[in-house]
């Protein structure tokens, strides 16, 4: 059986979904897309920073969060920033398929999440960045040089288009067998089609 999880750091709900991920209890394999650009492609645009959505959603990330024994903090600047240009959120999801192809994603994964979710830093700045490498033992100096790379670039736009054509209007998602689930809530729709209790039609 194959799981697919498509996310973005810059998501609080592919945050909340990933804390919960591993009770699912097989392998995962981790899809990092640009939300932003897939909404776009959807024609599904994302709330805006300050809007009443982000909000809403900062209150029901905190619930939630809660409930599910995670540390959270509302980052109340990462949509603006990311809006504006001063964060890359696309370096970050670059860097998440470097250091999947160099073995260092578990600790990229866990380190980014928490930088942006949990203990929030800023990422917009490189010595910061460098320094979140170095504090989670991942030994890649020129990371997010490789990052940059135009391959690198090209290899997000293409995860994106690839991820609109499936049919992907947001994230968190999660595909088993090719099957579809939206959100953090679906989870347990997750397990439940694992176990076999509700196999697509």
């Amino acid at each position: 059986m194959h799981v697919e999880f498509l996310f973005d750091y810059t998501s609080s709900y592919s945050y909340l979904a990933n804390a919960r991920i591993r009770q699912l209890g097989i392998p995962i394999a981790y899809t990092p897309v640009d939300v932003r650009a897939i909404m776009s492609g959807a024609r599904n645009p994302p709330a805006s920073s300050g809007s009443a959505k982000l909000r809403y959603a900062s209150l029901d990330c905190a619930r939630l969060a809660a409930s599910y024994g995670v540390p959270f903090r509302w980052n109340h600047h990462v949509h603006a920033l990311v809006e504006d240009g001063t964060l890359d959120a696309q370096l970050l999801l670059r860097g998440a398929a470097v250091a999947q192809e160099l073995g260092a994603f578990e600790r990229y994964h866990a380190a980014v999440f928490s930088a942006i979710w949990a203990d929030p830093r800023d990422l917009t700045l490189k010595k910061e960045r460098t320094a979140l490498l170095e504090e989670h033992g991942i030994g890649v100096p020129d990371l997010w040089e490789r990052a940059a790379d135009p391959a690198a670039v090209r290899a997000l736009a293409r995860r994106n288009e690839e991820a609109i054509a499936r049919g992907v209007f947001g994230v968190p998602m999660f595909f088993v067998d090719g099957e579809p689930f939206f959100g953090n809530e679906r989870i347990e729709f997750v397990q439940a089609r694992i176990a076999g209790q509700g196999a697509a039609a």
